[in-house]
């Protein structure tokens, strides 16, 4: 019988830690539940746990750009560009950045930048485009989208911005053409 118990005895054991083992990854995974819970929490988290890495920075920066909290996110594309000079997304996020504030020539600064480091993006080729159909510069715009094209011929933002391009060249020249003759 002392052999029974002892078995008996063993198996409440390992029944008791394996219960310990998964309360514990239960309560780990609740605590991880909150850093999943959305972009903000979970890049706020990465980046704290991978100091000086630009891609957690840039990421985060991301997740307050969406959150609309834009002088924030300015801070974490240029932390990450101290981080990484050589990263080209966190110039273009810098860029998108600075254009939705109305600062095109440092937007352009941006994305000239950032197609030294990574001249074959769609991204970069169409925040450009953005930028030089904010400032009137179609013929720039239709070439940087023209770009985007070649590199995803199903890219439907820069067909969308190539009908932007056109229909604000023709109302451009619309008063040329019902102008009288003199």
């Amino acid at each position: 019988m002392a052999v029974k118990d002892e078995i008996k005895i063993s198996e409440a054991l390992k029944i008791l830690f394996l219960v310990t083992v998964l309360g514990a990854y239960m309560a780990l995974g609740r605590s991880y539940a909150k850093v999943w819970q959305d972009n903000h929490s979970l890049w706020g988290y990465v980046s704290l746990k991978s100091p000086a890495k630009a891609r957690p920075m840039s990421n985060f920066g991301l997740a307050l750009y969406d959150r609309k909290e834009f002088e924030a996110a300015e801070e974490a594309f240029m932390l990450a560009i101290r981080f990484d000079p050589t990263f080209a997304n966190a110039y273009i996020n810098l860029g998108t950045v600075f254009f939705e504030a109305g600062d095109y020539k440092d937007a352009l600064d941006m994305f000239e930048k950032a197609a030294e480091l990574k001249p074959a993006s769609i991204a970069l080729y169409y925040n450009l485009a953005r930028t030089y159909i904010a400032t009137g510069m179609f013929n720039n715009a239709l070439a940087e989208l023209n770009m985007a094209l070649q590199l995803n011929k199903d890219f439907p933002g820069a067909y969308n911005a190539r009908g932007i391009v056109f229909t604000s060249r023709a109302i451009r020249l619309k008063p040329w053409r019902n102008s009288k003759r003199l």
